[in-house]
């Protein structure tokens, strides 16, 4: 989960050309990656060499058996399979999926594993992550209101990660934009965490859900010293 920089691999932000109908605000867009944008990131290690695929025809993805669905966005802010089992755990919890979260918020997730692990020394604690961090969720509109709620949370970066109010988490310099990251997914062949059948769960389109309170327990205050 350390960020890892590099400048190859990454993919401009794209113009919404060619919207499939019916788009709503945080949708998937039809993959725009091209072989040599993955053939990039398995140079530098980020991707197993023949573990993936490119999209076809298809404007969401519709994974195989045994397949996964990765964006070169949040490969490229430090995310990899199989992935951290603090990553994995973190999904579990929120009953969510890779592209729940937005690019900025893996780059907040592999800077505080790096903490722990590289600074800290001890593996990333859950009662400090939420001492400094909380997920809200991100609204958007529907463009037809028939339905029987106005608005949803979003598919694709409905979660995002934000520093709590006087957390003295070192700053990170983070892109303005990353418009068009939606854009970024291929296909890749699932490689289990450690200690678990899989490494991410298996894809689904369905919307994340209101995530829950992140309080930190009087048990947890105590461990990190609050």
């Amino acid at each position: 989960m350390a960020p890892k920089k590099s400048g190859r691999g990454k993919k401009p932000s794209t113009a919404r050309a060619g919207v499939p109908p019916g788009w709503m605000q945080g949708d998937f867009l039809p993959s725009s990656l091209k072989a040599r944008d993955v053939e990039d990131l398995v140079v530098d290690g980020l991707v197993a060499k023949d573990s993936w695929r490119l999209p076809g025809n298809e404007t969401e993805p519709q994974p195989r058996e045994g397949e996964r669905v990765l964006l070169t966005s949040h490969l490229e802010r430090g995310f990899s399979l199989p992935p951290h089992p603090f990553f994995r755990n973190f999904l579990n919890y929120f009953g969510a999926q890779l592209h729940h979260f937005p690019p900025n918020a893996i780059a907040y997730l592999s800077a505080f594993v790096s903490l722990c692990e590289c600074f800290l020394g001890c593996p990333p604690h859950w009662g400090l992550f939420k001492h400094i961090f909380t997920v809200r969720s991100q609204a958007v509109k529907k463009p037809r209101s028939s339905d029987d709620r106005t608005n949803v949370i979003q598919l694709c970066g409905g979660l995002g990660l934000q520093k709590r109010k006087g957390s003295e988490f070192p700053p990170l310099t983070l892109p303005e934009s990353v418009r068009g990251w939606q854009s970024t997914w291929f296909y890749c062949n699932d490689i289990a965490s450690p200690n678990m059948s899989t490494g991410l769960p298996p894809f689904t389109l369905a919307r994340p859900t209101i995530p829950p309170s992140l309080a930190v327990t009087k048990e947890e205050e105590a461990n990190v010293g609050i």
